[in-house]
């Protein structure tokens, strides 16, 4: 997919979700979480970053099985995994 993919921060900028999520990654490193909105078809709408590099995704469907809290846990044992195997956070801008 080439269309520019609209983000909109998860459950507010630094709210408990992303705190989880975060606590379960346990990186020397703060991660966002991001809702992708406008794009219905696109198949993973929760998104996890370092800066502008994407660490970890997940559909809502799945989310939807999990439950909040196991999401959580989940994406950030994601992110973690990714940064673990050599995903480098980009520099913010």
């Amino acid at each position: 997919m080439t269309d520019t993919i609209n983000l909109e921060p998860a459950h507010g900028a630094v709210g408990p979700f992303t705190t989880a999520v975060n606590a379960a990654a346990a990186l020397s490193f703060h991660l966002d979480v991001w809702t992708v909105v406008d794009v219905l078809d696109y198949p993973n709408h929760l998104r996890v970053t370092a800066g502008d590099t994407e660490l970890a995704t997940m559909d809502f469907d799945e989310a939807y099985r999990l439950g909040t809290s196991q999401t959580a846990a989940e994406l950030g044992r994601r992110a973690r995994e990714a940064y673990i195997s050599g995903v480098e956070p980009a520099e913010s801008v």
